[in-house]
């Protein structure tokens, strides 16, 4: 089912992947999308979006200091067909948008990385955590 946008807290200044069934709208900054009021499946908002229509996105002079400094970072990528998943270590977010695009996504988008960046993969954990994870991007099989 879809719900209309005001069902979701967003943060303007957040980068977007969108989600309507089948496709994916992706937006840099979110309140774009919410002036758009289009229904969706799901959404995820974080900053910066990392690559956009395939081209990374230079985001360098907004970042905040530990987005600057290399460490692990996590994002999340889409094409037509796929979802990208990534923990990319010894890494800037410019460096996990190059890893991004490298690996295929069109649009990619950063996660929180650090000591919260994990990878729970066949029932174990193939990266982290550095601590306990309140929340979660679960992938399942329809």
């Amino acid at each position: 089912m879809a719900y209309p946008v005001t069902h979701f807290e967003i943060n303007a200044q957040n980068g977007g992947l969108f989600f309507n069934g089948a496709s994916t709208s992706v937006y840099r900054r979110t309140f774009v999308y919410y002036q758009n009021q289009t229904p969706i499946n799901a959404a995820i908002t974080n900053f910066p979006l990392l690559v956009q229509n395939g081209a990374v996105i230079d985001s360098t002079s907004e970042q905040n200091g530990s987005q600057l400094l290399k460490g692990t970072k996590g994002a999340i990528g889409v094409d037509a067909t796929f979802v990208y998943l990534a923990i990319v270590t010894n890494a800037t977010v410019t460096d996990a948008a190059y890893v991004m695009q490298a690996l295929g996504a069109r649009n990619a988008l950063n996660l929180d990385g650090g000591g919260t960046a994990a990878m729970w993969i066949g029932g174990s954990y193939k990266v982290g955590p550095g601590r306990l994870l309140p929340n979660a991007i679960v992938l399942t099989k329809p």
